[in-house]
């Protein structure tokens, strides 16, 4: 027996619940219970024989070969059934002229000691969205609309067996260099296998961008357990009329996959123009 929470957490983060024995009333597995045999059990060693998983070899992969998933590829292939299954998804798009989010990210990283990337902006800007707009933080219980406690946006990285997306806390209390600090040192653990269970609980959202693989636009899959994600495409100049005139602007794709359960169109809509707004007013930042 394992509580909901505990189930779904089990599967987060690859443990195996038939292992476990439980501490909660009547030997119930419980989300510390989770916690503790995933914090405590060790890194797969690096197995350099094993043939190539197609996340990280790409077109090194042999046609014709039979290519084994390793656990992190089953986790998602998992999560991303049980999203198309429970999730009903409505999709919107807008773009966004980030012309002078472009040149203010350059003054900023001429400036400081903290690189900022544009994921730091989006972050920044969909936090404040969230404050605006707290239904796209909830989930459905029951007959009524759970509010997430706080903000904490998941990012999307790639890793090299796949794809993880850790969670960034308390993104609204946080400037755009405090976020970039996070998300560095969030990508390291990321990559070096050594992220915390919590970095991966509590999120209601998630940023994935694909923009530096050339991809104008995508329709991203809403993660278990949150309400929505943000799917961002490269920026790219574009010739803009105005009034009578040809402005050469830089223009950005985003693609808001929502959850029909929790949010309705015109909401979500709102949310979104929201934040385009901000990350073409560079002033908010």
């Amino acid at each position: 027996m394992a509580s909901p929470r505990a189930k779904k957490l089990a599967a987060d983060l690859g443990v195996d619940l038939s292992a476990l024995a439980g501490t909660g009333p009547g030997g119930k597995i419980t989300e510390q219970d989770v916690k503790s045999a995933a914090e405590a059990k060790p890194s797969a060693p690096a197995a350099p024989a094993a043939p190539p998983s197609p996340a990280a070899s790409g077109p090194a992969a042999q046609l014709g070969a039979t290519v084994p998933l390793n656990r992190l590829q089953k986790i998602t292939a998992q999560r991303m059934l049980k999203s198309k299954q429970e999730i009903p998804c409505f999709y919107l798009t807008v773009r966004a002229d980030v012309t002078d989010l472009v040149e203010l990210r350059t003054t900023m990283n001429q400036a400081g000691n903290v690189k900022v990337s544009y994921n730091d902006f989006i972050i920044k800007a969909v936090a404040t969205g969230l404050e605006k707009y707290p239904i796209m933080t909830g989930q459905l219980d029951g007959e009524t609309i759970k509010l997430a406690d706080s903000i904490n946006v998941g990012l999307a990285i790639s890793v090299p067996d796949g794809l993880v997306a850790p969670i960034l806390k308390d993104v609204n209390k946080k400037n755009v260099k405090q976020i970039a600090s996070d998300s560095l040192a969030l990508i390291e653990r990321a990559r070096s296998n050594k992220l915390a269970p919590t970095d991966v609980e509590g999120g209601c959202i998630t940023v994935s961008n694909l923009g530096a693989f050339g991809i104008d636009n995508f329709i991203p899959i809403v993660v278990p357990g949150q309400c929505s994600i943000l799917g961002i495409g490269q920026i790219s100049e574009t010739c803009v009329p105005d009034n009578g005139n040809i402005l050469v602007r830089k223009l950005m794709n985003m693609t808001l996959s929502i959850d029909h359960k929790v949010a309705n169109g015109a909401y979500a809509a709102q949310f979104l123009d929201f934040v385009r707004k901000l990350l073409e007013d560079a002033s908010a930042f």
